[in-house]
């Protein structure tokens, strides 16, 4: 039997608060919101007054439109919103989210670096915990969403599932860098 001392956030699907209930009272610690958040943004509020906002992420997919602008995307970028995602981020964090999970859909999955220019102008407008991804394949993509903030968390995926990183050589670089990691 194995037992799991992270944080579980289950994502997919959700389109109620019924929905975020059954997940939540099944022993999840958060509901992960994309599509339902942006037919709906109250829906983050009504979860984050009834469970509390440590208990609501919303998920970003970010397609770039130009320099500065970007669009939210859903179905793992497939499908417009017509939302910047500046803005959104302002507007979901108003709503009580408690995290975003921000996804750069132009770099997730090529392993050629961060798009360290959306990550630093949502940095700068969200107030709650970032968990910045899409684009990492060398340690020095690292380094460099290290240098806009320490307090924002990488997400990797493609490196790791084609083993050209482990997440102990991960962890060794970030705490090298002078971030705190846990053990």
């Amino acid at each position: 039997r194995k037992i799991v001392f992270i944080p579980l956030a289950v994502g997919g699907g959700i389109r109620s608060i019924e929905d975020a209930e059954l997940f939540l009272n099944s022993g999840a610690d958060k509901v992960a919101l994309n599509t339902a958040a942006l037919r709906s943004p109250k829906i983050i509020n009504q979860i984050a007054k009834r469970f509390g906002s440590q208990s609501v992420s919303i998920m970003i997919d970010a397609k770039k439109k130009s320099e500065n602008n970007w669009e939210a995307y859903t179905l793992q970028g497939r499908e417009k919103t017509d939302k910047d995602v500046i803005e959104w981020v302002k507007e979901i964090v108003g709503q009580g989210a408690g995290e975003i999970i921000l996804t750069s859909v132009d770099k997730d999955g090529t392993l050629k670096g961060f798009d360290t220019n959306l990550i630093s102008r949502v940095s700068e407008v969200c107030r709650v915990p970032l968990i910045a991804g899409g684009g990492f394949g060398k340690l020095e993509d690292l380094k460099e969403v290290i240098q806009i903030s320490k307090k924002i968390n990488i997400s990797v995926g493609t490196a790791i599932h084609k083993k050209i990183f482990t997440i102990k050589e991960i962890k060794s670089f970030i705490k090298k860098n002078g971030c705190e990691v846990r053990n």
